[in-house]
């Protein structure tokens, strides 16, 4: 199976290409299941129903071809006013980057007031567990949060790799800690711009989780 559940629209200012755009493209790719993630200061809580339904509605269109979810990425630097029962409508919730602003116990805490699937997305769980003194990871596993092997590498982003992800699938160490944890895993490629999209690499780290025994989240298949 080929997921990709990490996909920026012109939903999210820095998103060049619209909704049915992403999904042409993640159908001649061969992506079985594809995810719409905005940004959600950039939706604004006014407009999230109209962006749920317009991801419902390409998600009819295409019913047949390949299996459309809608998510939001959401910040802890900028919530722009959601609360948690705002993301329970949702196929799932990303979180970006949280550390510098809530430790990850007080991330947990909010994220047990999220009704929806929620995972993390392009964050280091390894380095994370160094910083803070605990095992990050067990901790996202103990409390439903899956984690993302972000493969991005594209302009937006100075075309530089998530090293985190080449290192678990280099590092049999790591490999054994996250099999322990029962930590559940995504793909996503972060895009902004088809322009830039590579699906080798999504498919290369969808055939590392199913070859070395990894789970996906419960809500993708």
């Amino acid at each position: 199976m080929i997921i990709d559940l990490h996909n920026h629209s012109t939903w999210s200012r820095d998103g060049s290409n619209t909704l049915e755009e992403l999904t042409e493209n993640a159908v001649k790719c061969g992506v079985d299941v594809l995810g719409i993630s905005d940004h959600n200061y950039w939706i604004s809580k006014e407009k999230l129903d109209e962006y749920r339904n317009s991801v419902y509605e390409l998600r009819e269109k295409y019913k047949g071809r390949i299996k459309i979810l809608c998510g939001i990425e959401y910040s802890f630097i900028d919530p722009a006013g959601l609360q948690p029962d705002d993301l329970a409508p949702f196929d799932y919730c990303l979180f970006e980057y949280y550390t510098g602003i809530v430790s990850t116990e007080d991330m947990v805490k909010f994220r047990n007031f999220v009704k929806c699937p929620v995972g993390i997305a392009h964050l280091d769980g390894f380095s994370l567990s160094e910083k803070e003194g605990v095992d990050v990871i067990k901790l996202w596993a103990d409390n439903n949060i899956f984690w993302e092997l972000n493969m991005n590498m594209d302009e937006i982003h100075g075309f530089r790799e998530h090293q985190y992800c080449k290192n678990l699938m280099t590092s049999a160490q790591q490999q054994m800690h996250v099999k322990e944890s029962g930590i559940k895993l995504s793909v996503g490629f972060d895009t902004h711009a088809l322009k830039d999209y590579d699906v080798k690499r999504i498919k290369l780290a969808c055939s590392f989780i199913e070859e070395k025994g990894f789970s996906y989240p419960d809500f993708i298949v």
